[in-house]
């Protein structure tokens, strides 16, 4: 984008800052719909035979990297709500508060027994009949392994998951709110 001519500085700044936001996105969405996955650090060549293929990464890997580039995006400039509202043309751009959300969710996703351990086992606050009835996947992951013998998802459970997805869904919160956008409370006055 930097050898576009007619391009201010400030919309190289923003198609940068957006197309990072869309490489954080495409991979969540990868990491969401199918676990580890290949995280594309480089563009990849064409010709690249299928037994040199980038493998795939732990999920825990993939979380972390996804989370840092949507950090990566709003440092570089996305778009607040406040600026969107006060130019129609921009409505449907990336924003701060987008990115954020969906960091939360991603985190939470990896904070939860499906990635984390793959059991309720040592999860606080667990109701103990809900125990019965949940699934154990531990197992299943035990020989989730690429082809080295490397661990794609881990079957240990981190504690340290919750506070980190605790701490994205907090920030996702205040940016919304912010930006003029609350959580719905009964008996809310609407015009808040």
């Amino acid at each position: 984008v930097d050898g576009v001519p007619g391009l201010t500085d400030s919309n190289k700044q923003t198609y940068k800052a957006e197309a990072t936001f869309l490489i954080a996105y495409y991979h969540y969405l990868l990491t969401k719909n199918y676990g580890p996955t290949i995280i594309v650090r480089e563009r990849a060549k064409v010709e690249t035979a299928p037994e040199d293929f980038l493998p795939r990464e732990p999920y825990d890997d993939c979380v972390k990297w996804v989370a840092d580039k949507f950090d990566e995006a709003i440092s570089m400039g996305l778009y607040t709500y406040d600026q969107i509202q006060k130019d129609p043309k921009l409505y449907g751009r990336a924003t701060v508060a987008a990115a954020k959300a969906i960091k939360a969710r991603m985190l939470l996703y990896a904070a939860s027994p499906l990635f984390n351990g793959g059991s309720y086992a040592g999860v606080p606050n667990v109701d103990p009949e809900l125990l019965a009835d949940a699934d154990d996947v531990s197992n299943d992951y035990r020989n989730f392994t690429d082809k080295s013998g490397k661990q794609l998802i881990s079957t240990t459970y981190d504690p340290k998951k919750w506070e980190i997805a605790a701490d994205a869904c907090k920030e996702a919160i205040n940016e919304a709110e912010a930006e003029g956008h609350y959580l719905y409370y009964a008996g809310m006055n609407p015009s808040i």
